[in-house]
């Protein structure tokens, strides 16, 4: 089995680049440690990408939208045959409400 490729979309950037935004204000160093660990582990959904559950904010017959949990936040993607895609990264205290949004993301 091929490895799927990874692509992130314009959401998850901007989500990430307001994460590590937030926390440069504090420390430079934590900001730039959230960026390099977060990218490595999301680095590694395409390898595996049904290794986490079905994302349960946003179920389907195919269960394409999954979600996994890192730190305090939550990555939302969607699995395609050849493609995984990461939708979103939401840290775990906001609405979950907002995941329901991500279905609309391209």
């Amino acid at each position: 089995m091929n490895q799927s490729m990874l692509r992130w979309t314009g959401n998850a950037v901007g989500q990430l680049k307001a994460a590590t935004d937030y926390l440069e204000q504090f420390s430079e160093k934590s900001a730039n440690e959230l960026l390099n660990e977060l990218i490595g582990f999301v680095d590694t959904l395409p390898a595996m990408p049904l290794r986490f559950p079905e994302c349960p904010y946003l179920r389907t017959k195919d269960k394409i939208y999954r979600n996994a949990l890192w730190d305090k936040y939550r990555i939302i993607y969607k699995v395609l045959p050849d493609e995984v895609i990461v939708l979103g990264i939401i840290h775990v205290s906001r609405n979950p409400g907002e995941i329901k949004k991500l279905r609309r993301v391209k």
